[in-house]
């Protein structure tokens, strides 16, 4: 039984489930490109099979001349980075026919080909830079078309630098305050730490948050935080006494009879109490970000995160046996862990404040800085 091999190209365009009827697909809707790679995993698993390899080499000539006139159409409306994208994808699969050894298309040709329109696409990009800059045009589409630039010549140091300057000069450097009145300073410091490292660490473009220190800052995260800690402690919920009958045993632990062979009971009981301790924490967390040159702000928002837990257990004086089947007592138990401390509780709502308020920002300033 032959074994179906599943390639990566071809996990990702549907499965290795007759791999030459699907090259024939694609081959009619005129998508020469992907039926060469349907093609060429049919023949990696029918090595032997001489129409296989015929049908492979047929379906690479097709793909390739129909390559470069695309190429040639891509060229001549000066579209150079679609033809970068063409010539990139010809000569990898070049490389593919290679591997599979079949034909003897080289890559040299397709890599000077690749390199002269990696040329060309830089230059015409550039161009746009140039253009945009001598018309007075600043701003974020100034630096979508020098980032657009520098991708297709990420070594030009000087292109690299007019990023850079670009960048800095639509930048927002936030400078984080903190108004924490009836919050502990510690707290208040890690809230802000926590707050900040989950912005940054989004790591995008135009948004910065800097010390106070900074030279340059353009505005201000103001921090407004409360919250609250509760701990009842053990309190008693509930108490009574529980009953049961139980079989009377003598010293040997035999089962007791009466005269008519039936087993004598008798009735054990105990005195229990129910205990509950119940823990709290919320935060009430309210932020702006102001603009220092007096504009609007740049964001408000808040959100206010509770949590809870809570833990119960018996306790009781008399007769185990009493309490055991009990249906009050056995639904609580006799364990007497404490719930999660306020504390802990403060740690888990700090970060769902911090999450969500993180989210809300980077995507008002990112509406911003557009």
């Amino acid at each position: 039984m032959k074994k179906c091999v599943v390639y990566p190209l071809i996990l990702l365009l549907g499965g290795c489930a007759s791999l030459a009827a699907t090259g024939e697909k694609y081959t009619e809707l005129g998508h020469y490109q992907v039926a060469a790679y349907y093609y060429g995993y049919h023949y990696l698993q029918n090595r032997d099979d001489e129409e296989a390899q015929k049908t492979l080499e047929r379906s690479l000539d097709v793909a390739f001349r129909n390559l470069d006139a695309d190429i040639a159409k891509a060229e001549e409306k000066k579209n150079f980075e679609r033809a970068l994208g063409l010539a990139i994808h010809k000569e990898h699969l070049i490389r593919e026919s290679q591997r599979w050894n079949v034909g003897s298309w080289g890559t040299t040709g397709a890599a000077k080909s690749v390199s002269k329109l990696r040329k060309k696409a830089g230059d015409a990009a550039l161009l746009q830079v140039d253009e945009a800059e001598a018309a007075g045009k600043r701003g974020i589409k100034k630096l979508e078309l020098l980032r657009r630039a520098l991708s297709l010549d990420p070594d030009n140091g000087e292109l690299d630098k007019r990023y850079e300057q670009e960048r800095q000069g639509l930048q927002e450097n936030i400078v984080v305050g903190l108004n924490c009145t009836g919050v502990g300073h510690d707290y208040c410091q890690r809230f802000s730490a926590e707050l900040v490292e989950k912005i940054n660490a989004a790591d995008r473009e135009l948004i910065r948050l800097v010390p106070g220190s900074s030279e340059v800052k353009n505005a201000r995260l103001i921090v407004d935080l409360r919250i609250k800690k509760h701990d009842s402690q053990w309190q008693p919920l509930q108490s009574g006494i529980a009953s049961r009958p139980i079989p009377r045993q003598n010293k040997y632990k035999e089962t007791l009879k009466n005269a008519l062979g039936g087993v004598q009971n008798q009735i054990v009981s105990a005195r229990y109490r129910l205990l509950r301790r119940t823990t709290k924490a919320s935060v009430s967390a309210a932020l702006r970000i102001v603009d220092l040159s007096g504009k609007a702000d740049l964001y408000s928002g808040k959100t206010v995160e509770n949590e809870s837990r809570e833990a119960t257990y018996y306790e009781f004086e008399g007769d185990a046996r009493a309490v055991n089947n009990d249906p009050v007592t056995s639904a609580y138990g006799t364990d007497q862990s404490p719930p999660p401390t306020p504390t802990q509780l403060l740690a888990i709502v700090t970060e769902r404040a911090v999450n969500k308020l993180s989210k809300e920002i980077l995507m008002a300033l990112e509406k911003t800085t557009r």
